[in-house]
């Protein structure tokens, strides 16, 4: 059975020899410095290195193309100011000692309808490396023969479209003062999305689709229950549609934070999986199973946290959700977030290898 088989058997709760050993969220690079000097090999990357089954994930650029020019737009004593490939003027320190400093976000580039219909301008299919250097048969035949699980990421979806182009404050304060704005920018997003997929879809199959949005935080998600009907619903129902009419029969809601409010919600509109499931924010997928049922499927919901205690903690997140959860299917254990500088090798190496030795037939 191969780990294409296997994510595919799980996702329909269908029973596998064997877990697709796989994260989702990465690893943070701090995480990768301490672990190349605690034994991972130089110049490997975890998954490498542990014989794991990472999916592999379609060449589709839905950000901006062209680029914008990374540039610096001005400087004083203290900082400079940059604007980036998506048109995001930053702020960094110019003292950082060559260590990583935070950098703050200044400008975005859509405020209201005329500077969004310039930004739409970068949006067009034919945009060169729209589909990768390479896209046609020879690129299809390889993701139709991939041993691993193929995905489409749409990313960015709605919220994070809104959060690159205007920035999170402006962007939430749009629903109120702009609306007729954040409409146009979905149903572009949406429109762009469909044809994307006409493209995709009839030549490779795809496992899954992650629709990216990240719009939880810890108490709850950014906006309402009510609003993400009003905006969400107009525009994404097609978009699963088209994905499912194309034979992707795992639909994934990508976000981390505290997605309670609207899973009913997003359910309803055609949802089947969403991952990382953080733990941290109380999300929990023993307690979401008893509640929706085989209508959800999950990956993720092993805590960082666990993995920084150590081993009495990750054997308790094998107690508690990874064996009931496994038991079930329509579950993949991954971390919740990136791995980060605070987990050793040695914990990561021992939750990896007790999910490789579960007997699961």
């Amino acid at each position: 059975m191969t780990n294409r088989e296997r994510f595919r058997k799980i996702m329909n709760f269908e029973p596998v020899d064997a877990l697709p050993l796989m994260e989702i969220e990465g690893y943070e690079e701090g995480a990768l410095a301490r672990w190349h000097a605690e034994g991972l090999p130089a110049g490997q990357m975890p998954d490498r290195a542990l014989d794991m089954a990472m999916p592999a994930h379609l060449p589709i650029n839905f950000f901006p193309l062209p680029e914008y020019p990374v540039e610096i737009v001005r400087e004083d004593a203290d900082y400079i100011y940059q604007r980036n490939e998506f048109g995001i003027t930053t702020k960094k320190p110019k003292d950082t000692e060559g260590h990583y400093s935070y950098e703050g976000y200044v400008d975005f580039p859509v405020t209201d309808m005329a500077s969004w219909m310039e930004y739409e301008k970068r949006l067009a299919i034919g945009a060169p490396g729209r589909f990768g250097d390479d896209w046609g048969p020879e690129t299809w035949t390889k993701f139709n023969n991939h041993d691993r699980a193929v995905g489409l990421v749409i990313h960015p979806f709605f919220f994070r479209l809104g959060l690159y182009a205007l920035g999170l404050e402006e962007f939430l304060v749009g629903f109120y003062e702009q609306p007729e704005l954040i409409h146009r920018m979905f149903e572009h997003r949406a429109q762009m999305t469909l044809e994307i997929l006409e493209r995709v879809l009839p030549h490779v199959q795809v496992d899954y689709a992650c629709i990216a949005e990240d719009f939880g935080y810890k108490h709850s998600t950014h906006m309402s229950p009510e609003m993400y009907r009003e905006f969400w619903m107009p525009h994404q129902p097609p978009v699963i549609e088209a994905l499912k009419k194309g034979g992707v029969d795992t639909i994934v809601l990508w976000s981390s934070g505290d997605l309670n409010p609207v899973l009913p919600t997003a359910i309803e509109m055609g949802f089947n999986c969403t991952w990382p499931v953080e733990e941290f924010v109380g999300m929990d997928v023993v307690k979401l199973r008893k509640e929706y049922g085989q209508a959800m499927r999950f990956a993720g919901n092993i805590g960082i946290r666990a993995l920084e205690d150590g081993k009495d903690a990750i054997d308790r997140e094998f107690d508690e959700k990874i064996l009931p959860m496994v038991a079930e299917g329509g579950y993949i254990p991954t971390l919740d977030d990136q791995a980060s500088p605070d987990i050793s090798w040695d914990n990561y190496t021992y939750y990896i290898n007790r999910l490789r030795e579960l007997k699961l037939s």
